[in-house]
């Protein structure tokens, strides 16, 4: 769900981060405009209180 939106949209849960994005066998630094793209593997940093609530805006559909 998040495919195409810039990172500084998302709002992310108050005790997760976003760290890194590995696209294309690149580490990349995330900075708020760049925007998800399919394929994207996400570094996040969360308590395990957080996952739920990235696994409704990360996770892929089925």
């Amino acid at each position: 769900p998040c495919v195409g939106k810039r990172v500084g949209d998302v709002e992310l849960p108050e005790d997760a981060a976003l760290s890194a994005i590995l696209r294309d066998g690149r580490v990349l630094t995330p900075k708020p405009a760049d925007a998800f793209a399919a394929g994207d593997e996400l570094i996040i940093i969360a308590t395990a209180s957080a996952e739920p609530l990235l696994q409704q805006c990360f996770a892929p559909e089925h």
